[in-house]
């Protein structure tokens, strides 16, 4: 600023004044005071407004700018669900454009830019590891993140068949302006097989606060039964962008629209800077199908997920290795021990190397069309490696020594020389059967056009549909998968409205036979069944072992009142002591008078004594009655372990369950099947979960004189592993418990290669302990017939069917007499009759009630016969009875035993005064060769579809927005 015009004006007025000689002296008072304001004196009493106001608007410039650059409290990014993408980095510039959109702007570009919202995808029935990205910008915060499953209209979901729903909850705490990734477990119950999404609500606050610092609610897309992941691992996660393209994923189906199917498979990527999008605990690894590992640092993974990786191979998960630079950095590391082979050097291959694949692979060309074969051009040879192969694996058929595989548990660890991203091997016209047959593992395909003109493949071998849940992944979970009445006929995930079917272009000939099984082939069925919504390996209360285990602990569960035997027991010893024994002591002290002193203290001593003893407690009682199954995979020292128990108490009761372990779960059991259950009409109430070092169960409310019944899973440390040791001859010859389990009951069952049948009693199989194997000749009918002599193993319901069969072959009702025959009948004959006239009177005519003999029906009287009881205070052979389905493969060798010993570290809050419990364990001891991998009997690209290199180019554009590190 300047004082120019201002002096200006000042020299005018003096100028003036001088011309009149009169005002001299008043001229030179003003001329010094004037002169004393010109220079800037300002603390002389004159004022610069034009500088105080600029000041103000400083002030106000710098307050609405701290006012803009003031952070919110917390910010997040869109929560996910493992696997699946993260959103993109949080971007303030991006953020306040965002901001100034309409919502139907914001939305379209969410669905455009965030991965996080276009690609995951997640399925009901399954248990699965969420993410919610957050940061706190302006203090440190604590409290608890709370997640839980919401309908469309925000309304908690129920587990199946029951009136509970869980909620998950963990502790949180954030540091000042650091990005953190929440992690918790959510379970996402099932629905009706016709819902297209699910929402996950993720509600964190204060301990002390009503109102949450973020409350976020993310809907995810729904996968099909049918439908799983594959997970890919590689430092370039964009070098595998065309295994999203391959036709085991995704089936260019419709000839005039190029229409694509509803993809196999979604594939998940690695992406740098984000974390491995893999779940930390491998219960929530069910709907991951695939692993496919191309030089990826093991470090990368924490020691959860190497473990749990470890956990998903062995029941059943398949890890793919892309060789060369993969198996130098993996055979020091955590997988070293199931490794296929070891590395023995590098090589260049050449066409020479490439003979039996080409002769095996090649898929026939179409006619007058360019061979299917691979060629490798001698100036760009193709990278590979030498392999030392394990001594229980074997190379690929038909690939030469290109390609090597090895069975670990259920599953499989199979390597390429060669790396399948290679820029040749993915132009070999071959490749996609490759990948289908050889990768995947999955039966060779023949491809055909429908009325319609769209696309299909049948399976050459398999006779099943397309899109099959138990051909699409091979991991299973006796106690989730296994059916009560073997594999069905027919593909559940196929049971659709016929316009669906029509729309899915299914000819009319296919609608008649869609999702018809060869139940012959066991690889792939063996007695497993899909559950609609879930496809397999979800948690399941209608499996075949849940509902043996329901109708068990129906038959087992509630308070064991005293015996008369053991009263008149107790009141023996109790008057031997108060009397002869009391007396006689204090005679050979010669304090005989003291006798009746103490004969007050024996009686409160005795009554002590037979409380403990009939397990009582003073005025109220509880009880917990278990039912387990223990599954476990040789040669591997963990287990999955599946209990069900039942609470019984007197008085309303609240309880609390300490799991086992971080891995464990737990949930309400539903007391009867989905068909049979009547919704309530109160609300449903929620059960906590508590998740931290050891999870915990909440808040599970059990009324007065009933039963509350729970479902948990967990795996199990074993503290060893089970062995199965070979002769000379290559044949089992012993069996090395390692672990701390005390098995009892124990028995070894093979099939050999040649379809017969053998059985090695034990008998106990203590912790530690070897036991020689002696193999007698047995039928499928017969072996379970050592078991079904041991008292655990028994089975009311059919043993009631035995009697019945035997007495009254195929009558469907008896007279009230007859039912007198059977032996259970015969001591409790005066009471029971007046039961069974009751139950017969109400359905009987008014002419059979006059006179006619009253007759009762065979369900009546099984009702009658199971509610006896048993010596046997829990029963496992309805689980036994169902384990019987499991198909037993040729060369395939399984041991059964039960335990009552108590398995984990679980608590009971608050603690029963009589526990019961009792579990089958089964080992898979030796699993049967794996079948011939094969070829595809034709080509999709023989269905004259657009061209291969344009269908890449659009997936490949497709793609590259999903490997983006900056999404637009």
């Amino acid at each position: 600023m300047t004082n120019e015009p201002f002096r200006s004006e000042s020299a005018s007025v003096i100028s003036w004044i001088a011309a009149r000689q009169g005002l001299r002296p008043f001229m030179i008072l003003l001329l010094v005071f004037g002169s004393l304001a010109i220079t800037g004196c300002r603390g002389c009493g004159f004022f610069d407004s034009s500088a105080t106001a600029e000041k103000k608007d400083e002030k106000k410039e710098d307050k609405e700018k701290e006012k803009e650059e003031k952070k919110p409290d917390f910010i997040t990014r869109t929560p996910i669900l493992l696997p699946g993408y993260y959103p993109p980095k949080y971007d303030p510039e991006k953020e306040k454009k965002r901001k100034k959109m309409s919502v139907e702007e914001r939305e379209e570009m969410d669905l455009l830019s965030n991965r996080a919202i276009r690609q995951n995808r997640q399925k009901l029935g399954h248990w699965v590891e969420a993410h919610l990205p957050v940061i706190a910008n302006n203090f440190n915060a604590e409290g608890r993140l709370s997640s839980h499953s919401v309908s469309a209209g925000g309304t908690p979901v129920g587990v199946p068949s029951t009136d509970f729903y869980p909620i998950t909850n963990r502790p949180v705490s954030l540091g000042k302006g650091e990005w953190k990734n929440l992690e918790t477990s959510v379970f996402l119950p099932r629905r009706d097989i016709q819902t297209k999404s699910i929402t996950v609500n993720h509600s964190f606050g204060g301990s002390g606060s009503s109102i949450p610092y973020v409350d976020m609610t993310q809907g995810t897309i729904l996968m099909k039964p049918f439908q799983y992941h594959i997970v890919i691992l590689s430092e370039k996660p964009d070098s595998y962008n065309f295994f999203r393209m391959t036709d085991s994923v995704i089936l260019r189906q419709d000839i005039a629209s190029e229409r694509a199917s509803e993809p196999f498979y979604f594939v998940v990527p690695s992406i740098f800077d984000e974390p491995v999008p893999l779940p930390r605990q491998s219960l929530n690894w069910t709907t991951i199908a695939y692993v496919i590992w191309d030089d990826f640092d093991p470090t990368k993974l924490s020691t959860e997920q190497q473990q749990s990786l470890l956990d998903w191979i062995h029941f059943g998960g398949q890890l793919i290795l892309s060789g060369p630079d993969c198996l130098d950095r993996l055979q020091n590391s955590f997988l070293s021990e199931y490794l296929p082979a070891q590395f023995d050097g590098s090589r260049n291959l050449t066409n020479n190397d490439l003979v039996q694949l080409n002769e095996n692979w090649a898929v026939p060309a179409k006619r007058d069309g360019p061979p299917r074969t691979l060629k490798i051009a001698d100036a760009v040879p193709l990278l590979g490696v030498k392999f030392l192969p394990h001594q229980n694996a074997q190379y690929v058929d038909g690939m030469g020594d290109l390609a090597i595989e090895r069975e670990v548990g259920r599953g499989r660890i199979m390597i390429t020389s060669f790396s399948m991203s290679s820029a040749g091997i993915r132009k070999w016209g071959s490749f996609q059967s490759f990948v289908n047959g050889a990768v995947l593992r999955r039966p060779s395909r023949r491809f055909v056009k429908d009325a319609f003109s769209a696309v299909r493949f049948q399976w050459d071998e398999v006779v099943t549909s397309m899109q099959d849940p138990l051909i699409g992944s091979g991991l299973r979970y006796l106690s989730r998968d296994l059916s009560s009445n073997g594999t069905p006929s027919e593909v559940i995930g196929e049971a659709l409205p016929e316009e669906e079917m029509n729309f899915n272009r299914y000819s009319s000939q296919e609608l008649a036979t869609i999702g018809k099984r060869d139940l012959e082939n066991s690889h792939y069925f063996g007695g497993f069944k899909d559950s609609p919504a879930s496809g397999v390996a979800g948690w399941n209360d209608d499996s075949g072992v849940s509902a043996a285990a329901r109708d068990t602990l129906i038959e087992s569960a509630g308070i064991v009142p005293p015996s008369s035997t053991f009263v008149l027991k107790m009141l023996a010893i109790y008057l031997a002591v108060l009397v002869p024994l009391n007396w006689l002591v204090f005679r050979l002290i010669g304090k005989v008078e003291w006798a009746w002193i103490a004969a007050p203290f024996i009686a409160i001593a005795g009554a002590v004594g037979v409380v403990r003893m009939a397990s009582l407690d003073i005025g109220f009682v509880r009880s917990n009655t278990q039912v387990g199954l223990v599954e476990i995979h040789a040669d591997f020292p963990r287990a999955h372990v599946t209990e069900y128990s039942a609470l019984y108490t007197s008085l309303s009761t609240n309880y609390e369950v300490d799991l086992d372990n971080a891995s464990a779960q737990c949930l309400p059991f539903a007391g009867v099947s989905e068909a049979s259950f009547k919704k309530s009409k109160d609300r449903i109430k929620p059960v906590n979960i508590r998740r931290g070092v050891q999870n915990r169960m909440e808040g599970m409310p059990i009324q007065s004189n009933s039963t509350g019944l729970l479902h948990s899973e967990f795996m199990l440390d074993l503290e060893g592993r089970i062995t199965l040791k070979n002769g000379d001859d290559g044949q089992p010859q012993a069996i090395n418990n390692a672990t701390m389990l005390n098995i009892r009951n124990c028995g070894v069952v093979q099939r050999t290669l040649d379809g017969k049948y053998q059985l090695a009693w034990i008998g106990d199989l203590g912790p530690q302990v070897s036991a020689d194997l002696k193999f007698d000749s047995t039928t499928a009918s017969e072996f379970p017939d050592k078991w079904y002599a041991n008292s655990p193993f028994g089975n009311q319901q059919r043993q009631f069917n035995q009697l019945w069969a035997e007495l009254f072959g195929d009558a469907l009702a008896i007279p009230i007499e007859d039912a007198r025959k059977l032996k259970p009948f015969e001591n409790n004959w005066d009471s029971l009759q007046l039961r069974l006239l009751e139950m017969a009177g109400a359905n009987t005519t008014q002419e059979g009630l006059a006179g006619e003999q009253l007759t009762i029906s065979k369900p009546q009287l099984e009702q009658v016969f199971t509610s006896l009881g048993t010596t046997e205070r829990i029963q496992i052979g309805r689980l036994f009875d169902v384990l019987m389905k499991l198909d037993l493969a040729n060369g395939e060798i399984r041991m059964f035993g039960s335990t009552d010993q108590k398995l984990g570290q679980a608590k009971f809050n608050p603690e029963s005064t009589q526990t019961d419990r009792q579990a089958l364990i089964v080992a898979h001891l030796k699993r049967p060769p794996l079948p011939k991998a094969k070829r595809d009997v034709n080509s999709l690209g023989d269905m004259s579809l657009k061209s291969d290199l344009d269908w890449e180019k659009e997936q490949e554009q497709d793609a590259s927005s999903l490997f983006s590190e900056d999404d637009e």
